[in-house]
């Protein structure tokens, strides 16, 4: 198993204190909140990195935190095949849902 401690570690040295926003631990899988901007560059990190090597992307759903919140989200699972390890990544950004700044 990798710890939660580890895989904070690993991003904090690679993409700074800012890539990691919050982090949960209350439900069933611990999950960080990652920067959106960086969503990507930490995934291929967790992935290629020997320490952790997350290989399976087990589950990406899409969140919407309703009309009281403007917020959307993206929830990935990943698990790491060798390790026995699995990690929740989150991203959430605003949204003001004003038809103007939605996509034609």
């Amino acid at each position: 198993m990798i710890s939660l401690d580890v895989i904070k570690s690993i991003i904090v040295q690679k993409f700074g204190s800012g890539a990691i926003l919050a982090e949960e631990q209350s439900g069933l899988q611990p999950a960080l909140l990652i920067h959106p901007e960086m969503i990507a560059a930490v995934c291929l990190e967790l992935r290629d990195n020997p320490k952790t090597y997350f290989d399976f992307l087990s589950s990406l759903s899409g969140v919407d935190y309703g009309l009281e919140e403007n917020k959307f989200g993206v929830v990935y699972h990943l698990s790491s095949i060798p390790y026995k390890s699995q990690i929740t990544l989150k991203v959430i950004k605003d949204h003001d849902r004003n038809d103007s700044s939605l996509p034609a």
